[in-house]
């Protein structure tokens, strides 16, 4: 009794569903020029056209539609115009690959405004959009009747239903019938003159250079896994003979010892025929015998080792190979699936995989470089621009003297020395040393860009941004309600983000305007921004704060002690300082962590600061004054 699976396959449900759904996915090479330009686009197309605009670039640069559009990609951002219009959507249903296909950034360096009107529309066809990104533009910027806004939700809806997450890859018969009364209805409140259409793609065959297509796929597929089943094979070829020759080695040992044996029976057998004369000839041959018996079984464990060792080379090897075509046939997979925009610009990205290193939570990542001096850094910055007399007093005052530091992503480093009001700029081997004099005490310090650095200070309610460059301040910017004691500063998503009372204040650097205020449970202190969260911690608990973008959520994680600062890795887990001078870390979802056992990281102070910049694959600590440490990644 045949399954409805393959009922849908044989009687033709199944290919015609195919057949409608097709034009909507990205597969546009395989169809006539008719069925490219119906339903939604051809939708869209009435749209711009009944506006007087004579193409979709026209219609994507109207100020409208790419206005709409820019907050669908980009959030936490004002624009210059229209702002009463402008929002901050918690999800961003428009993914990066198909903003980039719709837009391009001009003239990024003369534009002072970072919002929509960087962008311009690019030369799009119609052709070019999918049935996602078509419906996105159709929802958000055309003027759509209720009943055309239901039918596209729909249809959008039952695309994601039977075909895009439909791991079967069939739908029963009777589910046939039903879908093709409800598509069709969708589709004629959509554009009643396609009456005809429907009729003939219903009829008609599957496409043939369609399923060519889907044939040679499924070979590469084939092919891969051929791969694989090779590796397994060698693999397993390759423990049976080192066991094979375990066992070889074993038997010919064991066959040295019987000899060894046989050597000392006929030994005792001749001594004890002249007992008086030949006492000194058994001890002589026991002991030869013995030797040798120690020697074949020393055989015995270097042939074993040396075996297992092989066995463990070859299957690390060997497990490495299969790892790397399990992720290659991934790729392969997720490919067919990938939006049209990402397809059309493979062949100017990476051809493989973009690996991204995953740590275990614990484990061994750093090794200790080198050591930075300050004393002598600074004595050397200071020569040029103090009088000597007072050179040892600045160079040799340490209380407390390093309260921040950042890397830069050239490598620079840029420490706040608030005992002697500067910033100290220098290479991570001291070399290069330059300062910028700050007025008041600067206490915190992050990156903006490659140039800026942005500084909070002592005793003060205000942001100071330097040009490391030029040694210049460039702006102040005032934050009223900042804490003025040992107050915080981070950035994420290129703003600056600094502790208010029980908030935390989102501010626009360009601007200097507060763009979002975000309420928390505690006091943040020691803020750190990393992706789309930005973490804090109270001094009175155990636990790390964070607040997320993704949910709109604040949440913790309970450490074994009060946390202090953090720093995040390339793979998105963190290093935690721990009042009780732990490091714990802590794993990229924010639910496990672990303590790091790595010499020089594993106990540091908990006044110590750590930084690591994921560019230069460095971590910077300091925590036994005056010396900075430099660790590399293994």
């Amino acid at each position: 009794m045949k399954n409805s699976v393959e009922l849908a396959w044989q009687e033709c449900p199944k290919k015609n569903l195919k057949n409608i759904w097709f034009p909507f996915e990205n597969i546009t090479e395989s169809m006539d020029r008719e069925d490219r330009h119906r339903y939604f686009i051809k939708r869209i197309e009435i749209d711009y056209t009944s506006c007087g605009l004579a193409s979709l670039q026209d219609f994507l640069n109207k100020q409208s539609t790419i206005h709409v559009l820019f907050h669908l990609r980009h959030r936490n951002t004002w624009c210059c115009k229209d702002k009463t219009k402008c929002s901050n959507n918690r999800s961003l249903p428009l993914q990066y690959c198909q903003w980039d296909l719709l837009y391009t950034e001009t003239n990024p360096g003369v534009n002072p405004h970072d919002c929509h009107c960087k962008f311009s529309a690019n030369p799009v066809q119609l052709g070019d959009l999918d049935i996602t990104l078509a419906s996105l533009i159709l929802l958000n910027c055309c003027n759509l009747t209720p009943d055309e806004k239901a039918a596209i939700k729909k249809l959008r809806q039952y695309k994601n239903d039977y075909l895009s997450h439909n791991i079967k890859g069939a739908i029963t018969k009777r589910e046939y019938r039903t879908l093709w009364a409800d598509l069709t209805n969708f589709i004629l409140q959509l554009d009643p003159s396609k009456q005809d259409n429907l009729t003939r793609i219903e009829a008609r065959p599957l496409d043939e250079a369609l399923c060519s297509r889907y044939c040679i796929s499924l070979l590469d597929l084939h092919e891969r896994l051929d791969e694989i089943c090779s590796t397994i094979q060698t693999m397993n070829n390759s423990v049976q003979g080192s066991i094979q020759n375990i066992g070889t080695t074993v038997q010919s040992s064991l066959q040295n010892m019987e000899s060894s044996m046989q050597v000392i029976g006929n030994s005792v057998q001749g001594s004890l025929q002249n007992m008086g004369s030949s006492m000194q000839v058994i001890g002589n041959s026991v002991q030869s015998s013995l030797q040798n018996m120690e020697s074949s079984m020393q055989v015995i464990g270097n042939s074993v080792q040396g075996s297992l060792q092989n066995m463990g080379t070859s299957m690390q090897g060997t497990l490495r190979n299969i790892d790397t075509s399990l992720q290659e046939l991934l790729f392969y997979a997720r490919r067919g699936m990938a939006c049209q925009c990402y397809a059309e610009r493979i062949d100017n990205q990476e051809k493989r995989l973009p690996f991204r290193r995953k740590y275990q939570l614990g484990q061994s990542i750093f090794t200790l470089h080198n050591q930075i001096d300050l004393a002598s850094v600074i004595n050397n910055a200071l020569t040029s621009s103090i009088p000597n007399f007072l050179t040892s007093v600045a160079g040799d005052d340490w209380r407390g003297d390093v309260t921040d530091k950042v890397m830069m992503d050239d490598g620079r480093l840029v420490i706040c020395l608030p005992y002697q009001c500067r910033l100290l700029i220098c290479n991570t081997d001291g070399s290069q040393v330059d300062s910028i004099d700050v007025q008041v005490r600067p206490l915190d310090v992050t990156a903006v860009n490659n140039s800026t650095v942005a500084v909070t200070l002592l005793f003060s309610k205000c942001i100071e941004m330097y040009d490391i460059n030029n040694k210049q301040k460039l702006k102040s910017i005032s934050v009223p309600r900042m804490r003025w004691c040992f107050s915080d500063i981070t950035t994420i998503n290129n703003k600056l983000v600094v502790g208010v009372d029980y908030k935390l204040q989102i501010i626009d650097h360009q601007t200097g305007e507060v763009v979002q205020t975000i309420k928390t449970d505690c006091v943040p202190h020691w803020l750190h921004g990393s992706d789309d969260r930005i973490f804090y911690y109270n001094p009175f608990n155990n636990k790390l704060y964070w607040y997320s973008y993704t949910d709109g959520s604040h949440h913790t994680l309970t450490l074994p002690s009060p946390p202090r600062r953090m720093t995040t890795l390339q793979d998105g887990s963190m290093y935690v300082i721990c009042c009780d001078g732990s490091v714990q870390h802590v794993s990229s979802d924010g639910t496990k962590y672990k303590t790091v056992k790595t010499k020089g990281i594993k106990s540091i102070h908990n006044d110590c600061s750590l930084y690591y910049n994921c560019k230069q694959r460095k971590l910077v600590t300091c925590y036994s004054l005056p010396y900075i440490n430099i660790f590399h990644e293994k």
